[in-house]
């Protein structure tokens, strides 16, 4: 599917608050995927892809925890050992890398359940291309929402499945919207740059100098210019320099200079690179190594706070929502901050609980999954020096 057919199908997508019903659930946004759509796939490399890449590393990186009413962990409930180990093929993590990288790409994930609706015992991460909505299509539905879905030759009921999405406004109750979507023309433009540059390259078209004979009368045959050309070659390709060039006949070299396309070039690939970044919400210093240490840094903790902290909410509120509640209504699951400045403020605080008395050691080295050792188990903290 060229781009042009790609944005009249988001025109057409546009239109579907005004008439919901006569939007196929195969258009844009969807179920977007690489068999319907190919220019997805080109736009899959160089930025996006270190885009999608560094997103997904990231939410894949904070553990998932799961908690009681009380807020104390449990390290060996079902609820943990499922997520730590979904299936006998993939990890935990590794799943949740791709059920990111899925919503990078597509807006959406799937996970299904299997054992049980009420007693899972393993979760399947379905690739996109496989499953497709069943939308309501009833005249009278306000939502038009998803009843349903086909995985390759079967149907499942939304029970069978958790529904990971992005937000949507075209189509809240359905399947969501991707940052790759939303960058889907500067990243054609970033193609064609590419392509553009790697068939100059290929082609050479581009000479460095002209040679003409000296004198408004002199010409060269054609056996001249071939011979000539020859020499020439055999002398200077290959980084050949410093060389005694004797020619029986008088020429002039004229060396040819080109307009500043690629300037213009490098211009609107680093335009195309930060649209790019901002609609993953990736902050530009990170892909910049010029960059100094205190901006690296201050980048750092604006992308965990406004870009991987809201992705891992999302996940945590759609498992305590799709998932949590079949082994207890009463269970949530939280992941672990990605801000550096959490960890170092949760340490601060720590050391402070530790001094005021507010919490003995061993509380927390229970806390650290570590096993009671310490000979003082009253709530009063001794410094270094013994005061």
């Amino acid at each position: 599917m060229s781009l042009k057919t790609l944005l009249s199908s988001l025109i057409s997508y546009k239109s579907y608050i005004g008439n919901r019903n006569s939007l196929p659930y195969r258009g844009w946004g969807l179920n977007t995927h690489f068999k319907d759509n190919p220019s997805l796939l080109s736009q899959f490399f160089d930025v996006v892809y270190s885009c999608i890449e560094r997103n997904s590393n990231s939410c894949a990186a904070s553990y998932t925890r799961v908690y009681d009413p009380k807020g104390e962990e449990l390290p060996d409930h079902p609820l943990q050992t499922i997520l730590d180990h979904p299936n006998p093929k993939m990890s935990g993590m590794e799943m949740m890398k791709l059920t990111q990288m899925y919503l990078e790409i597509y807006g959406t994930a799937y996970w299904r359940i299997v054992g049980g609706v009420l007693s899972p015992s393993e979760l399947w991460l379905l690739p996109n291309y496989d499953v497709n909505p069943i939308r309501n299509t009833t005249p009278t539905s306000i939502s038009n929402d998803i009843t349903g879905y086909t995985y390759l030759t079967e149907t499942l009921v939304p029970e069978e499945m958790i529904l990971f999405r992005f937000t949507n406004p075209w189509d809240p109750y359905g399947l969501g919207f991707s940052p790759l979507m939303a960058c889907l023309r500067p990243s054609a433009l970033l193609t064609k740059d590419k392509n553009r540059q790697a068939e100059t390259l290929d082609n050479a078209a581009r000479p460095s100098a002209l040679v003409t004979p000296k004198g408004a009368d002199s010409m060269l045959t054609d056996q001249q210019i071939d011979s000539l050309s020859l020499k020439m070659h055999a002398l200077f390709t290959k980084g050949g320099k410093d060389h005694i060039t004797p020619f029986g006949i008088p020429l002039d070299v004229t060396p040819l200079g080109f307009s500043a396309a690629d300037s213009e070039q490098m211009a609107r690939y680093l335009s195309n690179k930060t649209e790019i970044l901002n609609a993953f919400g990736i902050p530009p210093a990170l892909f910049d190594s010029l960059r100094s240490r205190a901006e690296l840094d201050a980048a750092l903790k604006q992308y965990a706070r406004q870009s991987v902290t809201p992705r891992l909410d999302m996940r945590d509120d759609v498992i305590n929502h799709s998932l949590a509640p079949k082994y207890d209504p009463r269970l949530y699951v939280e992941s672990d901050s990605p801000s550096p400045d959490d960890e170092d403020m949760k340490l601060k605080q720590e050391d402070q609980d530790l001094r005021n008395g507010v919490l003995t050691i061993d509380e927390v080295r229970k806390s650290r999954g570590l096993a009671p050792g310490s000979k003082r188990t009253s709530r009063t903290y001794w410094s270094r020096k013994g005061k």
